[in-house]
């Protein structure tokens, strides 16, 4: 599978892996490296949340840097690209739907610890004082912000789920192919390749943040196990509805932890 393996530079960097995939990652490493200067915050060590930029104007150029990207990949992919699944069973509705529910549960771990200070203390902070939590995001706004959280992280999405977890997905399917079954047998197999994609896709997204989670912040292991709990829930939401479900459970759980539910 080399066109899977050069994707695979998204979180690993390899030899010889293709220019154009290492490419689609500098906007994802550079969207890491301005974490420092303020433009956003994480916080792991006494409780957990995220704040983006809460100006219009900063919200408003952020999407449409993701809409330039996502255009971007989509023109210069298109093998990829003809291959993303956008939704799946019964259609763009339902996979809106699951998305939703799949970001509610990508969040409730947070919500859990975030309830209780002593378990988010000795868990995350050691003998660190606690944080004291940032005021939510101005509720005027709150239209903007969900709008960003979807459309920001529809680039990721399409990168790790629709290139990445589809190629691998039409790689393994390629392999039952070769191998004839039927019945409830080639049911299963067609289950069990679906989901070793969707680990995949899982694992790289953490392995891609590991940078934002060891070198950029000091959040480390909270944030890459987060980041694996997101990744893994929104791999299985797109082999069952596609990238719209997918990018629904990503951002809607963004969204969530900006303040509407913390």
């Amino acid at each position: 599978m080399p066109r899977c393996s050069s994707l695979l530079i998204i979180a690993v960097p390899t030899h010889g892996a293709d220019v154009n995939a290492i490419a689609h990652t500098l906007p994802l490493q550079a969207r890491d490296t301005l974490t420092p200067v303020g433009l956003w915050e994480i916080e792991t060590r006494s409780s957990f949340f995220l704040r983006l930029p809460e100006h219009p104007a900063a919200l408003c150029l952020l999407t449409a840097s993701s809409v330039c990207l996502v255009g971007l990949a989509l023109a210069t992919e298109r093998g990829l690209a003809a291959g993303v699944a956008w939704h799946r069973g019964k259609g763009a509705h339902a996979a809106a739907g699951a998305g939703c529910l799949a970001g509610a549960a990508i969040v409730l771990p947070v919500v859990w610890l975030a309830g209780d200070g002593s378990v988010v203390h000795s868990m995350m902070a050691g003998d660190a004082e606690l944080t004291a939590r940032p005021p939510p995001a101005v509720t005027s706004h709150w239209a903007l912000l969900l709008t960003f959280s979807l459309v920001g992280n529809l680039y990721e999405e399409l990168l790790f789920r629709g290139f990445l977890q589809g190629c691998l997905e039409r790689t393994f399917l390629q392999d039952i192919t070769d191998k004839p079954a039927s019945g409830r047998a080639a049911a299963e197999a067609v289950a069990a390749a679906k989901t070793r994609a969707a680990l995949a896709s899982g694992l790289a997204f953490a392995f891609a943040h590991g940078s934002l989670a060891t070198a950029t912040t000091d959040c480390g292991w909270v944030l890459l196990v987060f980041c694996l709990w997101e990744g893994l829930v929104a791999g299985f939401v797109y082999a069952r509805f596609g990238l719209i479900g997918s990018t629904v459970a990503h951002g809607g759980a963004i969204f969530l932890l900006c303040g509407a539910v913390l």
